[in-house]
């Protein structure tokens, strides 16, 4: 009967030496897959790097882009008389589009329409800033409104009008999407049709057209007898199209 609890605690150690064992090749097979090479690859690959098929920097690209759409605001605004010259239009838009076809082709989704979107609304902003700056103005000095009342008015109206520029964005970039860089030349067509579309809807806004930039110089705008201030807006749109697809 003595012997009973002895051999019982004998296999028990037994099983905890065997267990002990078990445990040791575990730890021996563990630190053999640590050091194998994919492993290596894994600890040395540092957090939140980017690996191969995976889209490039989307801060990156943002950066660009929002600095593109910046100068195209500026091209467009000196591109009318007081502050810069016709030729500027020619080019004004070729940032913008630049940069729709880079947020194109490397967003996805919802996120995607909101970047382009937002690319154009920053485009108009500062266009309509520069060429409509008046509207201020006029507001405070013959409207009778409070200053900061006369600003918000004219800031109201710049992102108003801003809003077709982001709709114009948006269709380049779904073109850009489905066609590659071919998309590009749906750009003129586009540009128009939203010219167009501002200038009756909600009463209409027809100030600025593309096309009028080029009233001073008078071999351009001969063009516009026989197409119209749209067909010369086109005409504008293209070459900057042209230069962006480059």
């Amino acid at each position: 009967g003595r012997f009973i609890p002895i051999e019982r605690e004998r296999r028990s150690v037994r099983g905890h030496a065997q267990g002990r064992g078990i445990q040791r090749v575990h730890l021996h097979r563990s630190a053999a897959e640590w050091s194998s090479p994919r492993a290596n690859r894994a600890v040395r690959r540092p957090c939140g790097s980017r690996q191969d098929g995976e889209p490039p920097d989307q801060r990156g690209v943002q950066a660009v882009g929002y600095a593109l759409a910046l100068l195209s605001g500026l091209l467009l605004g000196f591109s009318f008389p007081k502050f810069g010259h016709p030729a500027c239009a020619w080019v004004a838009l070729a940032p913008l589009i630049v940069a729709v076809a880079l947020e194109a082709g490397s967003a996805s989704g919802r996120a995607r329409s909101t970047r382009l979107f937002g690319l154009g609304v920053v485009t108009g902003v500062v266009y309509f800033a520069m060429t409509l700056y008046w509207v201020g103005i006029v507001m405070g000095r013959y409207g009778g409104f409070a200053g900061w009342i006369a600003v918000l008015i004219a800031a109201l109206l710049w992102f108003y009008l801003a809003l077709f520029v982001g709709l114009f964005a948006l269709s380049v970039g779904s073109a850009v999407r489905r066609f590659g860089v071919t998309g590009v030349y749906v750009a003129p067509a586009s540009w128009v049709a939203f010219e167009w579309i501002r200038s009756w809807f909600l009463g209409g806004f027809p100030w600025v057209l593309l096309g009028t930039s080029q009233a001073r110089v008078v071999p351009v705008v001969q063009v516009a007898s026989l197409v119209g201030v749209y067909g010369l807006s086109a005409l504008v749109v293209l070459v900057s199209a042209s230069a962006a697809a480059m």
